[in-house]
């Protein structure tokens, strides 16, 4: 429980959002075949919901667990971290407290020989899809822009001239390490808008130039071996 006393403890201190924690741990003995798995909770953050969204994917889809909502949750899994923070969280689990937990928990003895296959496949589609439904909630209809992409381009900002805001528009053939940043005259560096790994396709990006005064600045776009810099108008 060392690394998640410490990543909850930095969340904390950062302010960090965490919608929610599944903490996974014994999910494959089922020495005597019933499928029970227990769900472990305390009334702290939103924990009580992320089990509820558990218990309704595991009747929705048919996964066939036969869930057991422990309260309170035991504290000696990983989820005790974050509870300690606030943060929600829960611990899906074999019977713990049901009287079937792993009898060779820590020994050498714990094998996949001893694991029930279907029992571990059931508790996994449980936290897979718990983890699903929570990452689909908030997903809008998308627009495709279904052209070809060729090649690497830039396109000129929109407005421009801009106050403060402007958009800039560019494309990418492949997967490439795309880096979009905007610069003064005298070539100094005054943000980064974009500086990761992006698949093929057209993206756009919006500067806010509020904090800066009136003038030219550049943007450059650098994606693979491709560079390309163009030059706006801020007019306040």
């Amino acid at each position: 429980m060392i690394g998640s006393e410490y990543y909850a403890q930095q969340a904390a201190n950062a302010g960090d959002s965490i919608l929610g924690v599944i903490n996974m741990d014994m999910i494959a003995y089922d020495g005597d075949g019933d499928s029970v798995g227990e769900i472990h909770v305390r009334p702290i953050a939103n924990t009580y919901s992320l089990k509820d969204i558990m218990v309704q994917v595991n009747t929705t889809y048919s996964i066939e667990v036969d869930l057991r909502t422990i309260i309170p949750g035991t504290l000696s899994s990983d989820q005790y971290s974050f509870w300690n923070n606030d943060y929600g969280a829960l611990l899906l689990i074999e019977e713990l407290m049901g009287g079937d937990f792993n009898p060779y928990y820590h020994t050498v003895n714990d094998l996949l020989i001893q694991y029930n296959q279907l029992y571990f496949h059931r508790m996994s589609k449980l936290a897979i899809g718990t983890l699903a439904t929570l990452a689909i909630t908030d997903i809008v209809p998308v627009e495709y822009d279904l052209r070809v992409i060729n090649s690497y381009s830039l396109e000129q900002n929109y407005p421009n001239p801009f106050n403060p805001t402007t958009t800039i528009k560019y494309s990418v053939p492949e997967m490439s390490k795309v880096s979009v940043t905007i610069y003064n005259l005298l070539g100094e560096e005054l943000a980064a808008l974009v500086n990761e790994e992006k698949v093929a396709g057209y993206y756009t990006v919006e500067f806010n130039a509020a904090k800066l005064p009136s003038g030219v600045y550049f943007y450059q776009l650098q994606a693979g071996d491709f560079v390309q810099t163009k030059k706006m108008l801020l007019l306040k």
